[in-house]
């Protein structure tokens, strides 16, 4: 108590202020606060704060002269905005809807990978990360451009030499055209589109449980005209935004332009919005085309016309058929040549081997003394026919009818003559020279197939037959008939071979076929039409690179005549660019912090217990014994944050950690849904400290938000995660159609299923320098993580990247190969750390285990982790590429 006297009395002795104009006055004396806002406050102490729109245009017009912008055209009026408070002003904005569709992160924010893009849904993405795998970097991106409550640092990797911030946001405002943003600043926070963006974190929970926004209508000793002179503020901006959108939309559109263009150096220059001093010279340099100018275009366009009319592709067509001609006919010579020599060969040899085994039976066949008397036994047919008895005698099943006794045929009873006939045509079928024969036999009939499949004839077409009937040898023979020849002497030697094999005679086995030369000259044609093949292509590479060089003088030329027509075209797009830039820096050089921050001293030090209790005695004035509490702490734009109060108790009192949490979901939720506006809300861990239940309803809660607004989630709560991607494919509506699906295509539109599309992604860290790897959670797999790791080596890779994805393949190779898919290694919340002993047990397969775990250590030691080890010694190319044979085996 005698603390707060002391306090008390010493701002009644120290502060001489006792009403908002002193502060005001005091502020419009400062040296550094430019005119314009001067006359502002001047304006507003003099009018009580009821400034008339005319005043608003006339201090709005000193504001751009001060800022050296023409004013010529900014003469209309500000519309007539009463003094409203700020939740007023937002809920009666209508600002378009933002949709974020892809971040990059280049370089710049603490650890994350470089140059790596997420994809976010329309409806729901999810990131779901371990505390350290940079998760926490992506939310502090899209928190700092959407201007959270508290502000986040962006630090750069401590590991390394930082070399400032670069970020690639695209969006669409209204679901239209996509917009590129480069955040390249990160003291710019709250940009706009971005700021509109609601952000649940943390820092939410001391806002709500502690405070609440509340609107206060009567503030006494002026403390309202802070809030006059912010509003007019951002009436101020939102005018310089107005002016600056109507320049943009009457700015030139050079893209008609830069389509045409053949140059890429000038498309990107004339894509710019300012140019350097040298670059205005290089665009100046094509401005003026001269006649003597347009006589070169007409002439380089003639001389191209020239070179392009002696075409050589029929001649090359008609060298290339007769080419293939020829070398068909030489293959086909060599062939037959070798065919006709090896068929004679194999004749006489196996006539040979006939005679000599038909001997051999014969003489066998005469020690059969049954067989002495049977008509024709030495003739094929008659061996044919024993041997089909032979053979149909087999199928009988002897237990049906005895062939020892009876015959096959008949079934009748055998003699005692018959039946040591039937034994002697046994023994002589059995006979090792019988058997020789029938191979001798046998060989016949395949030799004369091959005979008669010897192919004697070749087709000419008539461009062959012209070309070998001009070509003579030494004797003045043209080689058509020489070829005629060769061909005929095949056909000889294959008829003399067929009566041979038909006749079963002697026949030499010393036959050569003379080719008479042919092979040898058909070579050398081959080769002098492949030398005129040579000949047209080099003559056509040749044309190609003058037709190259007189396309790109053409092309010079014809930008030139481009732009020389459209120069004042392009003049007037670098002005208004130029302008527009003046008005961008303006806007943004302009803002209502120092307001702020001195209505927040005002209130501190004018809004003592005096005024709190004399607003009590007039609330009691009126029958509303109600206690009063305007404990202050905060203040923005001429609102007053009050201590939450419940049952007369701080909140903090009566509500454990998960209470409060709950409570400030709710109230944020409630606070959205009151808004009536599709603003995109990012959470950051929201479940902390809360049970399941309520985790899960959250999740059925968010996903049903992202029906009609864009939702972002970060987690590293695995039960969380696991309700939104079970709600995310279970969530249904009243007609008990589903509502969302966890998709896997990862792309802007997502995939051609219904309903709303919800990403996953799983946040990983790949070294201690190298955070936030982003995977695609649905899509995870041993392949997948293999394909990454192959297309990281396609280029100049990074070993730590590619022993991280190959490290992640080998723990889902484990689960989906030795765990059933059980997800128990994938899933671990220690990471690198396997129980490669327990996993032996699981497997009978130990030496799989034991090649695993030397693959896990290698990726470990000389891959992902910094040692002297991976310096001295690290993973080659041969080494990853022996682990991926190993892995897809």
């Amino acid at each position: 108590m005698l603390i707060w006297l002391k306090k008390e009395f010493l701002t009644m002795t120290k502060n001489t202020k006792s009403h908002a104009k002193d502060y005001l006055l005091e502020y419009k004396a400062k040296k550094d606060t430019p005119k314009w806002l001067a006359s502002l406050i001047r304006k507003v102490i003099d009018t009580n704060a009821k400034i008339s729109d005319e005043d608003k245009n006339d201090i709005f017009q000193e504001l751009l002269k001060d800022n050296e912008i023409d004013t010529e055209q900014n003469t209309a009026k500000i519309k007539n905005v009463s003094v409203v408070n700020q939740t007023e002003i937002i809920s009666n904005s209508t600002p378009q809807k933002l949709t974020l569709q892809k971040i990059t992160h280049i370089k710049g924010v603490n650890a994350l990978i470089l140059n790596q893009s997420i994809t976010l849904s329309p409806a729901c993405t999810v990131f779901f990360g371990l505390n350290g795998t940079g998760k926490s970097g992506y939310f502090r991106i899209i928190h700092e451009l959407a201007g959270g409550i508290k502000s986040r640092d962006i630090l750069g990797n401590i590991h390394k030499q930082g070399d400032g911030l670069e970020v690639d946001v695209d969006f669409l405002l209204d679901d239209k055209t996509q917009n590129p943003f480069k955040w390249e600043d990160k003291s710019l926070r709250g940009i706009v589109p971005f700021n509109q963006i609601r952000v649940f974190d943390s820092e939410y929970l001391p806002i709500f449980l502690n405070e609440r926004e509340s609107s206060v209508n009567i503030e006494p000793l002026g403390l309202n005209f802070f809030q006059v002179i912010a509003t007019i503020i951002d009436e101020f901006k939102e005018k310089l935004n107005q002016t600056q959108q109507q320049k943009q939309n009457q700015c030139p559109d050079l893209q008609t332009l830069i389509d045409i263009i053949h140059s890429d150096d000038l498309k990107t220059l004339l894509g710019k919005t300012s140019l350097t001093e040298q670059e205005k010279e290089q665009i100046d340099d094509n401005k003026n085309f001269s006649s003597e100018d347009e006589e070169k275009i007409d002439q380089f366009k003639k001389d191209k016309a020239n070179i392009e009319k002696n075409t050589t592709e029929d001649s090359k067509k008609v060298l290339n058929q007769e080419k293939k001609e020829i070398d068909d006919l030489k293959e086909y010579l060599l062939k037959i040549k070798t065919d006709i020599e090896e068929l004679t060969k194999n004749t006489s040899s196996a006539i040979k081997d006939y005679l000599e085994r038909k001997k051999g039976r014969d003489e066998r066949a005469k020690e059969f003394e049954m067989l002495k008397n049977i008509p024709s036994q030495n003739t094929e047919e008659w061996q044919s026919f024993i041997e089909s008895a032979k053979e149909y005698g087999d199928t009988i099943d002897n237990s049906v009818l005895n062939k020892d006794e009876r015959c096959i045929y008949c079934h009748q009873p055998l003699s005692k003559d018959a039946i040591k006939l039937v034994q002697a045509y046994a023994q002589f079928l059995n006979d090792q020279s019988q058997q020789n024969f029938k191979k001798a036999v046998d060989k016949i009939s395949e030799l004369k197939v091959e005979s008669h499949n010897l192919a004697t004839d070749f087709s000419f077409s008539e461009s062959l037959n012209q070309i070998l009937t001009d070509v003579h040898n030494e004797q003045k023979q043209n080689y058509k008939t020489l070829v005629g020849q060769a061909i005929d002497e095949v056909r000889k030697q294959k008829s003399i071979l067929e009566k041979v094999i038909k006749a079963k005679i002697k026949v030499s086995e010393k036959f050569t076929l003379d080719l008479l030369k042919t092979d040898e000259k058909l070579e050398e044609i081959s080769e002098k039409k492949q030398h005129e093949l040579n000949s047209l292509r080099q003559s056509d590479t040749q044309k190609a690179q003058k037709i190259s060089e007189l396309e790109r003088e053409i092309y010079k030329l014809e930008d030139k005549q481009n732009i020389s027509k459209r120069k004042t075209k392009i003049e007037g797009y670098f002005f208004t660019c130029g302008s527009i830039q003046k008005y961008e820096g303006v806007n943004q050089a302009i803002n209502t912090r120092g307001i702020t921050e001195l209505g927040s001293k005002a209130h501190d030090e004018l809004l003592t217990g005096s005024i709190r209790k004399s607003f009590e005695d007039e609330l009691k004035a009126l029958g509303k014994d109600i206690e009063v509490s305007l404990e202050k702490t905060g203040a923005g734009k001429g609102s007053v944050r009050t201590k939450l109060k419940i049952l007369g108790n701080d909140v903090r009192d009566i509500l454990s950690d998960g209470e409060q949490k709950a409570v400030s979901l709710a109230l944020f939720l409630a606070e959205t849904e009151s808004q009536n506006n599709k603003r995109p809300i990012v959470f950051d861990d929201p479940v902390t400290s809360v049970d399941h239940e309520v985790a899960d309803f959250l999740a059925q809660k968010l996903l049903c938000l992202s029906l009609d607004r864009q939702i972002i989630i970060f987690t590293h709560n695995k039960l969380f995660y696991d309700s939104l991607v079970y709600w995310g494919n279970n969530l249904k509506d009243e007609k008990n159609n589903k509502t969302h699906h966890v998709c896997k295509n990862y792309t802007q539109k997502g995939c051609n299923g219904g309903g709303c599309h919800v990403y996953t992604y799983k946040v990983d860290r790949e070294a201690k320098d190298k955070t936030g790897r982003i995977f695609e959670a649905q899509n995870e797999s041993c392949s997948y993580y293999i394909k990454k790791a192959e297309n990281e080596m396609k280029g100049d890779y990074s070993l730590s990247c590619v022993a991280s994805y190959l490290k992640s393949a080998i723990e889902h190779y484990i689960d989906e190969k030795i765990l059933n898919k059980q997800g128990l290694i994938k899933d671990k919340k220690v990471k690198d750390h396997i129980e490669w002993k327990m996993l032996k047990g699981l497997n009978p397969d130990a030496k799989i285990i034991d090649q695993l775990k030397i693959y896990w250590d290698d990726l470990s030691n000389r891959g992902t982790h910094l040692s002297a080890n991976s310096s001295e010694n690290p993973l080659k190319t041969e080494d990853l590429n022996t682990i991926i044979t190993f892995l897809k085996s």
